[in-house]
């Protein structure tokens, strides 16, 4: 079975070496893996660009998108969170457009990103459409991710 991985960080990264032990074949859609060193994430292969063409021609069983610009680097000004949610918005965006014109859709499409942002609270419930507390007062909103996800 195919699994598409898109965003390779800390854990796209170990995500894959697992899904691979379980069998599975996995592709990574990123940017920060030099060509021909897909093998040491257990990638088959890692896509820069990603194309519907490309997505016709590898039927998926799944698709996993982690993108977005690491969380852990930079003080988090105006600018940087803009970085942040920009590098999000953008590629699901894409991904999701690309996939709605497959004929055959892969049956699993799962979209996690920077969940930290919500810090560490092990009594509270969070809805969607909460306000993550790292966003409160940064004049950012979640605007747009219940739409593309």
């Amino acid at each position: 079975m195919r699994v598409l991985i898109a965003g390779a960080g800390f854990l796209g990264q170990n995500l894959g070496l697992y899904l691979k032990a379980l069998g599975y074949e996995v592709y990574f859609w990123t940017d920060h893996l030099p060509p021909g060193q897909a093998f040491l994430w257990g990638a088959k292969d890692c896509l820069k660009a990603l194309s519907v063409d490309w997505l016709q021609r590898h039927p998926l069983k799944a698709v996993i998108n982690l993108k977005g610009a690491s969380l852990a680097q930079g003080r988090w000004s105006l600018q940087r969170k803009k970085i942040l949610y920009d590098s999000r918005l953008g590629p699901t965006e894409q991904l999701v457009k690309q996939l709605s014109q497959l004929k055959r859709p892969p049956e699993v499409f799962l979209s996690a990103s920077g969940v930290g942002v919500y810090g560490a609270h092990p009594h509270r419930v969070w809805v969607e459409g909460a306000v993550p507390l790292a966003l409160a007062d940064s004049g950012l909103s979640l605007r747009g991710f219940p739409a593309v996800c």
